[in-house]
């Protein structure tokens, strides 16, 4: 991303997004669970590529069945706050509430202090997973998140769209290659390291 908030090339194909204000973003990604619903953002099978189109627009891969949950970092001097809206089907969600976005009453997230994003907060105290498409269309498909960033004095008035694409529209539309399938083995198993 450049100084002023818009894509740049030099963030083509990354593993995280970084945002002028120095909030970074990574796409950790996961296999939809059976029951379709996370208590918590379970064990990253690794993190998805964030790619530029060529319209200039940011994309993420995602194959069907395929879901993520968004971990957090800053490196700014001052906290930030984020707000985070899932675009579906359905309409505009709030991420940290599950309830229909409303932007005067949108609830943010203090980073530092919010690590982890699992899902889209439901009325239990679970989360539905973030994903553009279950396989069986029985949730509603996933169409891009838009992220509403800045200091904690600041109100961000224009979000950062991030457009939910499946590998081959990724590849056509950023020229990166599509990111390898979704490997069950790929995540941490409890073996000690040496």
């Amino acid at each position: 991303m450049s100084s002023s908030g818009q894509p740049s090339a030099d963030w083509l194909g990354r593993a995280e997004l970084r945002l002028p204000v120095g909030l970074v973003l990574s796409f950790q990604r996961y296999a939809l669970p059976e029951s379709g619903v996370i208590e918590t953002a379970p064990a990253s099978l690794g993190a998805l590529p964030v790619g530029l189109s060529r319209d200039r627009e940011l994309l993420l891969p995602l194959a069907p069945r395929e879901c993520f949950w968004i971990g957090l970092s800053a490196d700014a001097a001052q906290p930030l706050e984020l707000a985070v809206a899932v675009e579906r089907d359905d309409g505009l969600i709030d991420v940290m509430t599950g309830e229909a976005w409303n932007a005067s009453a949108a609830v943010r997230a203090r980073v530092p202090g919010t690590p982890v994003i699992d899902g889209i907060r439901r009325a239990d105290g679970a989360f539905d997973p973030l994903l553009r498409d279950d396989g069986a269309e029985q949730k509603p498909r996933g169409r891009r998140l838009q992220l509403w960033v800045g200091k904690l004095a600041e109100r961000a008035a224009t979000p950062v769209l991030v457009e939910f694409v499946d590998y081959a529209t990724f590849s056509a539309r950023t020229g990166l290659p599509t990111p390898d399938p979704l490997d069950p083995d790929a995540g941490y198993k409890g073996w000690l390291l040496p």
